[in-house]
């Protein structure tokens, strides 16, 4: 494995949309963990390293998902010294690191999204909950749909454009209304 792509472990949001990232990157996906936000587990490392094996310092390469106070700035310089290339994904919040995390998913899958039922596709969850998003990471990562985030009640106007600029046809929303507001739906 030479791609991975790392979310904290503590707190969900980051790691909701990065299933669609990890699907993107490499011709054979790539491996998603998870750490604590201040210092790399060793249980993360030594998976990486065991599942890197024999890949050359240079060519393994990790996307950290999320802010300097999701994932520390100490842990990319561990990574960096251990011999991967590091790449930090993230935005302003949550939302926005979202947003971040589609715009990569379209530039690793060589400047397109993913395809389901013949229409460029993304799901759409209330990211203050994780369920919705866990229900779709398996499709996400397998056919390279962004999974953006919404607060339930607004559309954020960063992620719609997002949507228009990454040429979104189809939206899935997932949830019923207590999750996600009609007026969500319909901005979408």
């Amino acid at each position: 494995e030479s791609h991975f792509v790392l979310a904290n472990g503590n707190s969900y949001a980051d790691g909701l949309s990065a299933a669609a990232l990890a699907g993107a990157l490499d011709t054979d996906g790539a491996a998603m963990l998870l750490t604590d936000g201040t210092t790399l587990t060793n249980s993360t490392l030594t998976t990486m390293a065991r599942m890197s094996g024999t890949v050359a310092v240079g060519l393994k390469y990790v996307q950290l998902v999320g802010g300097e106070s999701a994932i520390s700035a100490g842990i990319a310089t561990q990574l960096a010294a251990s011999g991967y290339v590091v790449k930090r994904i993230s935005g302003a919040n949550r939302y926005a690191t979202a947003d971040a995390v589609a715009a990569e998913v379209k530039a690793q899958n060589g400047g397109n999204i993913g395809t389901f039922g013949g229409y460029r596709t993304a799901f759409l969850v209330n990211g203050n909950g994780y369920a919705d998003a866990i229900a779709a990471s398996g499709i996400a990562y397998d056919n390279k749909l962004p999974i953006y985030l919404t607060d339930g009640s607004t559309l954020s106007t960063n992620t719609a454009a997002s949507m228009a600029t990454n040429k979104i046809q189809k939206v899935i929303v997932l949830g019923g209304t207590a999750a996600i507001a009609e007026a969500v739906k319909t901005a979408a």
